[in-house]
This record gives structure tokens, C-alpha cells and sequence, in this order.
């Protein structure tokens, strides 16, 4: 995941390189004069302030992105806010407009989603994709109905029985438990994903870098449990300590002769 392609403002001369959300393989880049600006209305009256700031100018914008790869070449629409921020440039400090995306349509992935992805996680995943920017509780949210989503994806239970034997919906944080047993590592990571679920639950207050934390920690739980990284490469270390170890033999401990 890269992590300053989603922490990058857009310019009048370009936007970051984004992933194109239909090929995957091009990045977007600006269309040429597709930027339209309007200032709010009460940024204009704040000009008539005597004490009247550059930094206090707000913006609206849309703008379109397409995708470099001449066999693809999708747009992307973009809108969000913007401003006015103090930049040093050649000739010294100036100013210099800039805006923040909030929403892309259609939503570029944050990180790439393993093909084996159950579609429920992917379905979830893009939903907390699109929100990432313009309203981050929401987002969380979707994280950890793709959490709950993994869980079945995982074989864990949804349901068991309660001190009265009674059939009942288990919580994720029951499941996770469950799931903890066999992945221990994998599971504390998805652990602190629900408590940031939690977290969006309740309006709490989540700053953009504790989603891209989220995000980036999903990434790496998908990996390990679509792909099963961690146990191949394990599988590949063992096999390599099994073929060449028996190889060196015991004699393989002494010390080699210099050469020098």
C-alpha cells in the first residue's frame, strides 16, 4: 500500500498517480483544464475583512483524472475542498492554491485486493475505499463488516450456545477469539481492527492516518490468510534447511582454511 498516494493534495498541475480502479495496471493523471474552482460564498465575504488572511480562502472543485494506459484510458471523476497555502519557491515564499479530494468516481482501490478475495470482502472493502476520505467513521464501519466477512470466509462460526445452551449470534470480538487460536499473530492484527469498527460505531473522532493504519494492517491479515504468504514461505524455509543442512554434514562446522 502506498500510503503518500492517499495524503497527497491535488494541483492545477496534476493530481498523484493514483491506481486506475478498472485496469489496475495504469495510474491516473490529470485531465488538462478539466479543473473548475468556485470559492464559497462565505470565503468571499471574508475578503472584506481588514485582517483578511489568504489562508482563510475555501474552495469547492471537480476535476477529472483518466487512466495512461492507452488500452484503458477510464475517467475518473473528483471533488472535493480547497485553499490557499504558503509554498517557497525560487523567487521565496508565495502562495499557492490546493485542493483535497473527498470523493472519486469510480473508486480507486487504497491497496491491491487479492484476486482470491471472497467477493464479500472486495464488496465491503471498496465501499470503505470510497468513504476513506469524505466520512471516515462510515469507512471504519465497512472495514469491519469486511472483517466479519473474512471471519466467514475463515470457517469461524457465526453462531454458538450461551450459558442456557440457547442458540445465539456470536460478536466479532467472540469470533476473533476463536480465530486467535489457530492465528495468534494474525488475529491480535485483526483484534485492533475491530476495536477501530468500534471507534467508527460511535462518531469517535478517527484521524485520516488511523485509517490508513487500518488499511494497512487489512492488507497485510489478507495476505497471510488468502494467499497464506507466511505459511508458504515457511513451508519454502523448512524445505531448504531440510536439503542443504543435511548436505553439510558434520563436518561442515569446522572452520574453513584462510585462503590468506
Amino acid at each position: 500500500m502506498k500510503r503518500e498516494l492517499w495524503t497527497t493534495n491535488l494541483y492545477k498541475y496534476g493530481c498523484a498517480a493514483w491506481p486506475c480502479p478498472i485496469c489496475a495496471t495504469g495510474t491516473l493523471k490529470l485531465v488538462p483544464n478539466s479543473l473548475i474552482i468556485y470559492e464559497t460564498a462565505q470565503s468571499k465575504i471574508g475578503h472584506a475583512d481588514d485582517e483578511f488572511d489568504p489562508e482563510w480562502t475555501d474552495y469547492r472543485f471537480t476535476a477529472w483524472a483518466t487512466c495512461v494506459n492507452q488500452k484503458c484510458k477510464q475517467k475518473v471523476a473528483i471533488a472535493g475542498k480547497g485553499g490557499v497555502q504558503q509554498v517557497n519557491s525560487p523567487e521565496g515564499w508565495d502562495w499557492d492554491d490546493y485542493f483535497e479530494p473527498l470523493f472519486w468516481h469510480p473508486m480507486p482501490p487504497l491497496f491491491k485486493v487479492p484476486e482470491s478475495c471472497p467477493e464479500s470482502v472486495k464488496e465491503s472493502l471498496a465501499a470503505a475505499f470510497a468513504l476513506y476520505a469524505s466520512d471516515r467513521p462510515a469507512s471504519a464501519g465497512r472495514l469491519r463488516m469486511a472483517l466479519e466477512a473474512l471471519m466467514d470466509h475463515s470457517k469461524v462460526k457465526r453462531w454458538g450456545r450461551n450459558q442456557h445452551n440457547r442458540l445465539v449470534e456470536l460478536s466479532l470480538h467472540a469470533r476473533l477469539a476463536k480465530f486467535k487460536l489457530n492465528s495468534p499473530l494474525v488475529g491480535d492484527h485483526l483484534m485492533a481492527l475491530k476495536w477501530l469498527g468500534n471507534a467508527g460505531s460511535h462518531n469517535s473522532k478517527l484521524s485520516r492516518d488511523d485509517l490508513l493504519d487500518a488499511f494497512e494492517v487489512f492488507e497485510h491479515a489478507l495476505v497471510e490468510i488468502i494467499e497464506e504468504r507466511g505459511d508458504r514461505v515457511a513451508g519454502l524455509a523448512k524445505g531448504l534447511a531440510k536439503k542443504f543442512a543435511r548436505k553439510r554434514g558434520p563436518s561442515s562446522s569446522r572452520p574453513s582454511k584462510s585462503l590468506f
